[in-house]
């Protein structure tokens, strides 16, 4: 993830170059944006692609730290990120109210990690009191770093995606209209062109064959006819039949 998310940026940073203000030289900027999150959503669509397949949960959790990695409400997943005393104490006072957890064999981040085992125990067995809202309410309102813990599922269906539209329907001629994920890139004076849907088979073959070859009507039927194009198979109620494309 982290790799498709450095390709996507750098992509991102290098259009401005290629835009028509740019090729004109022209004198004066123009903002881009670039969102991470989307750029990570259709990452995990061209995994699903093809099906209702669902990528299994891979999530980091250093083994050096624990007060950093996953841990599990009692109905849910988050990620947290206390990877300095101050976030720790923060966590363990503030969140937890066991002011214990900061002193003695966890007073510091070495000490910590050599007792990480069983202080993973003690963080475990506290979290599984309660639902994951609670700790991530609690987690953020004392600013400290935490996340959701998403199925694929559940990303497509967050706020985040909701509340910036990124979800659309592009128009199709056969299945009526197919979903799809918004370009995370924006520039203003060049805006993203909206999408259409991938084309049937042999969809733009006599266009192109009149626009770029120059054939004609009576040259196409006749090259259609003797099956140059090949055929396409459909199911009807009588069963499979194919037809010339």
């Amino acid at each position: 993830m982290q790799l498709f998310l450095r390709r996507s940026a750098a992509r991102f940073l290098l259009l401005p170059k290629l835009s028509p203000q740019r090729r004109f030289k022209c004198s004066f900027g123009f903002a881009t944006d670039c969102e991470l999150y989307s750029s990570l959503l259709r990452c995990w669509l061209c995994r699903c692609a093809g099906g209702d397949f669902m990528p299994a949960m891979i999530v980091n959790s250093p083994n050096g730290s624990p007060s950093v990695g996953v841990y599990h409400g009692s109905d849910a997943p988050f990620y947290i990120a206390c990877a300095n005393d101050r976030l720790y104490r923060r966590l363990v006072v503030e969140v937890l109210g066991r002011p214990d957890l900061a002193s003695g064999e966890f007073a510091n981040r070495r000490s910590r990690t050599a007792n990480k085992a069983k202080l993973r125990s003690i963080l475990t067995g506290i979290f599984a009191q309660d639902l994951r809202e609670h700790w991530v309410a609690k987690m953020k309102s004392a600013n400290i770093p935490v996340g959701y813990l998403r199925t694929v599922e559940e990303a497509f269906n967050s706020p985040e995606v909701r509340e910036r539209h990124r979800l659309s329907q592009i128009p199709h001629p056969a299945a009526g209209s197919v979903p799809n994920i918004e370009s995370p890139l924006r520039l203003d004076l060049t805006p993203v062109t909206d999408p259409v849907a991938a084309p049937l088979l042999g969809e733009h073959t006599k266009d192109v064959l009149r626009k770029t070859l120059g054939y004609d009507d009576a040259r196409i039927a006749s090259l259609a006819e003797a099956g140059v194009f090949g055929t396409i198979r459909s199911k009807t109620a009588d069963g499979a039949r194919d037809s010339a494309i």
